[in-house]
């Protein structure tokens, strides 16, 4: 079965996606008719709000995030040498939501699919003539955002980094100006395995002067860094600690002015800190998930679609980036199975991939809505602790002996970087 096919028939990820489309209507629906603006910034940051609950868990404390489910699914049906981004789109007419369109983009070994994108975008180009210095990035988004993938003005940007660099344009001095056409080649030359790395070859090195121009010679964040810390499963929370390293910061001071407890405005150089998780977000992280499929992010909370939608009206009215909503410390990412294959890292113990078994949609959803329809489960779900996961796990140990089961369901703890996971493993 072709992929596509598969994915439009699959029920386990038609679910999934429902989840989405369900919350984000829902909260949708209950701005008033007058909150005018906060529904315009809902509208312009709608692919950073999906790229949010995408990677987000389902469930609080848990890797149960939609993109580990989804990706699990894919690699269950077709190996370590497919990868598929979705991207669900909501339809607005006059500020309301009317339908919402899902896409699909699939990555293969000597098909990499953001050449799709490349020749979108040079087909834009042909024939027209820009000069380089007045060139508009938000009126040629306006153009050619129906024809890219990811509907968002960043990744654009990067795009046309990557086109160039693929020889998708042509450079024409006249004069004291420089002026830019699409290139009559197929790009398309380039696109097999190699061109993966190649384009993690030329990204790394923009964020780390991003990071060098900040740090200065203290930059803790260089090319070699950067691409060991892409193999090195870990939560962004401990390469920001660097960050602190860098900056001179005592991190329990820090952790104090963070959480509130010290309010000496003489600290305010702490916010470097958000500045750097921001940047690791946005030039690292990203790209590297979402732009291609290399590695893959979960955020440990869960997405609550009401508060979501006022930090979008808030980085609207601010003019702040739309990938703030993104920055979070409480970040975990580790190699996806399809950028394990392509970076053939030794250690093939993984993160995130708790799914022993097949995974089950209706379980894990049955799960969120028990915990979630239930304040006080809730609010012990989103504060557990370990010692407070091991007395569960016990006191549900006991009332299983107590019960006549043929067999015992076995359960484990799965800790790491502050995740709590509890799962069954059931032969």
């Amino acid at each position: 079965m072709q992929v596509l096919d598969f994915l439009k028939s699959n029920e386990d990820i038609n679910k999934l996606f429902s989840v989405y489309k369900n919350e984000f209507s829902g909260s949708f629906k209950r701005i008033k008719r007058s909150e005018k603006k906060k529904k315009l910034a809902i509208k312009k940051n709608s692919q950073i709000i999906f790229l949010k609950w995408f990677y987000s868990t389902l469930i609080d404390n848990t890797y149960f995030s939609p993109a580990n489910i989804f990706n699990r699914i894919i690699y269950e049906n077709f190996g370590d040498e497919v990868a598929v981004l979705p991207n669900v789109v909501p339809i607005f007419i006059e500020n309301e939501i009317r339908d919402f369109r899902i896409e699909y983009r699939v990555f293969t070994l000597d098909n990499n699919s953001i050449f799709d994108d490349i020749r979108s975008l040079q087909r834009f180009f042909l024939g027209k003539k820009f000069e380089l210095k007045k060139m508009d990035f938000k009126t040629i988004f306006e153009n050619v955002q129906d024809n890219i993938f990811v509907k968002d003005e960043y990744y654009l940007f990067q795009l046309f980094n990557i086109a160039s660099y693929f020889s998708a344009f042509s450079y024409e001095d006249i004069g004291k100006k420089v002026f830019l056409t699409g290139n009559d080649f197929d790009v398309n030359f380039f696109n097999d395995s190699k061109s993966y790395l190649k384009i993690i070859d030329f990204w790394l090195p923009i964020a780390a002067q991003l990071f060098e121009n900040f740090f200065g010679n203290m930059n803790p964040y260089t090319v070699s860094c950067l691409k060991r810390y892409i193999k090195n499963k870990t939560m962004l929370q401990k390469l920001l600690d660097k960050t602190l390293a860098a900056l001179s910061i005592n991190k329990d001071e820090f952790v104090n002015y963070a959480l509130g407890i010290d309010n000496d405005e003489s600290k305010n150089y702490y916010e470097n800190y958000f500045i750097v998780s921001a940047y690791l977000v946005k030039y690292f992280v990203i790209p590297l998930s979402y732009f291609i499929p290399i590695i893959q992010p979960c955020y440990i909370s869960k997405v609550n679609f009401d508060f979501i939608f006022n930090d979008a009206e808030i980085i609207l009215k601010e003019g702040y980036s739309s990938y703030d909503l993104l920055n979070d410390p409480f970040l975990i990412y580790d190699l996806s199975h399809f950028g394990n294959k392509l970076m053939k890292r030794s250690d093939r113990s993984r993160l995130q991939d708790v799914f022993d078994t097949p995974v089950n949609i209706d379980e894990i959803l049955m799960t969120k809505n028990e915990i979630y329809s239930n304040p006080e489960m809730q609010d012990f779900w989103q504060n557990i602790d370990p010692k407070e996961l091991e007395e569960l796990i016990k006191l549900l140990d006991e009332k299983v002996e107590e019960m006549v089961v043929e067999e015992k369901p076995k359960r484990k703890i799965h800790k790491e970087g502050n995740v709590i996971h509890l799962f069954n493993n059931k032969k």
